[in-house]
């Protein structure tokens, strides 16, 4: 059987990967003990107990501007950003 030799460039491969082999790549070499997987959770940080439908709405609005942030223009960053820096 002849010996097959391929050069790979792991930049490109993983430049192309999505987000979910990605994070299934990661997953592989944390079992192999390879790495060390972090997992992160913001989930308690913003939590509201007991929230009422104005705090509903308002994680909804949150939630938009979070995901919708490549859609806004510079100057509604600059907006958002003056807002914060009030509180």
């Amino acid at each position: 059987m002849p010996y097959v030799s391929v050069e790979v460039d792991l930049d490109d491969i993983y430049d192309e990967m999505s987000t979910w082999d990605k994070n299934e790549l990661a997953e592989k070499l944390a079992k192999e003990g390879h790495c060390i997987l972090e997992v992160k959770c913001y989930e308690d940080e913003f939590k509201i107990e007991n929230p009422n439908v104005l705090d509903e709405m308002w994680c909804d609005i949150v939630k938009k501007l979070f995901h919708g942030r490549i859609q806004l223009s510079l100057e509604d960053e600059e907006t958002i950003t003056k807002i914060a820096n009030k509180l």
